[in-house]
């Protein structure tokens, strides 16, 4: 009986000794706690004793502090400091920056966690940022242990800095979507190395000069019968000078001049042609093999960022954002209210890129919530290196603070020097990041398997389509084109093409022999007709319809008199005496012409009727 009563004892003495261990340390101290920016009181302690026996040798830096309580205002950040929802430090995982001052004390055999305060960022008001903070921290206690930047403007008023825990590195970040070549297709990429201005004036040039080359080679080029098949028409001529204009800058030279002055228009033509095909092959490769390079602006530095006018993501408040603005003072600044929140806007969209220290960067780029798409990605240059870390009120005379700074600088290079806080940096990695893709910590960007420097479909596609779509114009005009021939056929007029067979028929008719005889008034009949329809291009035929069917008529008066020849399947006609310049071109007998018209007239669609005569048009023509 004995015994078990000693035993609950023993176990309610430990019950209550475990309860006091786990309470002790965990909450802050109620009775150093201050409003926030007050001035009335400073929990700021003199320590000139330990000064003075540190200069006199009594004591080792390291343990100058022994059994002192040091007042600390630690500041609540979620990924350093771990704490409950009754404001009490977490127990079994503290934070980094919980373990890191539990060591430096151990190693100084001080203490804090009975002597500390809760540090809230959160209740920063828009009249007071960072600095402001970090100010009122150490005029009212001993050490603020924070993650400060060891800037100058800070030294400046009065605060020091042991060595740090975190790499202050300023980075910039951006997306592996904008600085990467995306894969989507754009109809009008071929016409990316010029501006629309450039097009415009490029267009309008080739007009100018195919007008030029038709005013100065006009008369020329008639005289030789190189537009025989536009004499009389100037709209075809001019159209026929604009397609070699826009020839020449495709490359192909087409335009022959006769004159002086064409010469130099062609010269000039085809100089231009040249520097114009020259710039747009460079620009071209620029703008489409190195794509990449021409959709993503190369930044090199914060500089860069800023005289391209792209807006940058910084936490708001902090020395981050006072460090861009004192140096670009123009510098379009997105301000957030954390790191988080700073890479979440560069991922979606409301900035360009992002500056924030690496070790948070490091931290962050790991979360699943944050960058799940593996997006996120550093550029150039760091823009500025800081050492983060604590701070104290820089006083080595009043209060002599100064060797708490001395103190805790040399247990952090002990630390950094032993690997200690590579550890507490890789435990924290370990707990923070939830990617399991090792990819997404590689800072280069990995290519596809089509190397974006080998242009493809997606690429060149816009010249495929336009190309296709003039043919499929071409295609449009022929059809359109021969529907009026055909009604034009219809009506009796002849047309530009017409007229060149009707020519053709009376060479071939030379090597004809068989047929019936034509008189010689037909045959006068039938080549002044054509005459009339070779005069009606340059403008002197007034009624071709009246001329055609008179013809007709003609050839009806002989049919009805005449017999055909041996080929049931050819018309044939005689005439008594040959007509000007056409006897030479027509096989003649003695006193008579063999006038063969070709062509089958039961298998021809295409024909006149009047009465019982069935006329074959393409008889004559083809």
């Amino acid at each position: 009986m004995l015994t078990n009563l000693l035993l609950f004892s023993l176990l309610l003495l430990f019950s209550v000794n475990a309860d006091d261990t786990n309470s002790t340390g965990l909450f802050p101290n109620a009775n150093l706690t201050v409003p926030l920016f007050s001035t009335d009181t400073s929990f700021r302690q003199n320590f000139c004793d330990i000064q003075s026996q540190f200069h006199n040798g009594e004591v080792e830096l390291r343990t100058a502090f022994e059994g002192r309580d040091l007042h600390v205002s630690l500041t609540y950040d979620p990924d350093y400091v771990f704490r409950n929802e009754d404001g009490s430090i977490n127990l079994e995982n503290p934070g980094l920056l919980v373990q890191l001052l539990d060591e430096i004390a151990l190693r100084g055999k001080f203490s804090w966690r009975d002597t500390f305060v809760w540090e809230d960022y959160n209740a920063l008001t828009e009249d007071k940022d960072w600095t402001d903070l970090l100010l009122w921290s150490v005029d009212s206690y001993d050490i603020s242990a924070n993650w400060w930047f060891d800037t100058r403007a800070r030294t400046s008023r009065g605060v020091s800095f042991p060595k740090g825990w975190m790499d202050g590195s300023l980075i910039i970040v951006t997306t592996k979507d904008d600085d990467s070549v995306k894969d989507e297709f754009k109809a009008f990429s071929w016409a990316t190395p010029f501006t629309w201005t450039v097009w415009v004036a490029i267009i309008a040039t080739l007009i100018v000069s195919a007008l030029i080359s038709a005013f100065v080679e006009g008369k020329s080029r008639r005289k030789e019968g190189i537009f025989i098949p536009f004499e009389g028409s100037f709209v075809s001529t001019i159209l026929s000078y604009l397609h070699q204009a826009f020839l020449v800058v495709c490359g192909h030279l087409d335009i022959i001049p006769n004159t002086h002055a064409g010469q130099m228009v062609s010269l000039s033509m085809s100089f231009f042609a040249m520097l114009l095909l020259s710039a747009y092959t460079a620009n071209l490769a620029s703008f489409l093999v190195v794509e990449r390079a021409s959709e993503k602006l190369a930044i090199n530095s914060l500089n860069d960022v800023v005289q391209n006018r792209q807006s940058i993501c910084v936490w708001g408040g902090t020395a981050v954002e006072t460090e861009i603005l004192r140096e670009y003072p123009g510098a379009s600044v997105v301000r957030k209210n954390s790191d988080q929140e700073v890479l979440t806007g560069v991922r979606d969209g409301d900035c360009n890129y992002a500056v924030l220290p690496l070790s948070n960067y490091e931290l962050i780029r790991g979360s699943n919530e944050i960058n799940g798409d593996c997006t996120l990605i550093r550029v150039g240059r760091n823009f500025k290196n800081y050492d983060i870390g604590m701070a104290v009120k820089s006083d080595a005379g009043t209060l002599c603070t100064s060797l708490v700074r001395d103190m805790v600088n040399v247990h952090m290079k002990d630390l950094h020097d032993e690997g200690f806080i590579n550890e507490l940096w890789s435990d924290l990695y370990r707990e923070k990041h939830d990617i399991i893709d090792e990819t997404c910590f590689d800072e280069t960007i990995v290519s596809p398997e089509a190397s974006s420097d080998t242009m493809n479909l997606t690429n060149l596609g816009g010249i495929f389509l336009v190309h296709g779509g003039l043919l499929v114009l071409a295609l449009l005009v022929y059809v359109l084109e021969r529907q009026l021939r055909r009604r034009n056929k219809l009506k009796g007029i002849t047309s530009q093409d017409d007229i060149l067979r009707h020519s053709q028929f009376l060479k071939r008719s030379t090597n004809h022999t068989h047929g019936v005889t034509l008189e010689d008034g037909d045959i006068h009949t039938e080549m002044s007709s054509l005459r009339n329809k070779v005069d009606g291009i340059e403008g002197k035929v007034e009624d071709s319809t009246k001329t055609m069917s008179e013809m007709l008529m003609l050839m009806k008066q002989q049919q009805q008199g005449q017999s055909p020849g041996n080929d049931p399947n050819r018309k044939v006609y005689f005439a008594q005496e040959t007509f000007n310049t056409a006897a030479s071109s027509i096989h003649s007998t003695p006193g008579q012409i063999q006038y063969d018209l070709g062509g089958e007239v039961e298998e021809d669609n295409e024909t006149f009727k009047d009465d019982d005569f069935s006329y074959d048009t393409n008889a004559v023509f083809k």
